[in-house]
């Protein structure tokens, strides 16, 4: 079964999400966590990450 989750980051996040991405994919696999699809919300030119 496929779950949907989407949450929004505090003002100014986007440095610190930067920062930890690695290590949490890291993290997801050794669990076995499988995602689907995952990444940040995008600003209009489909690069700028929102939060």
């Amino acid at each position: 079964m496929l779950f949907c989750l989407r949450s929004i980051d505090e003002p100014d996040w986007v440095e610190t999400r930067t920062k930890f991405v690695n290590e949490h994919r890291t993290y997801r696999k050794e669990c076995g966590i499988a995602i689907t699809l995952s990444g940040p919300s995008l600003a209009e030119d489909g690069k700028t990450m929102i939060s």
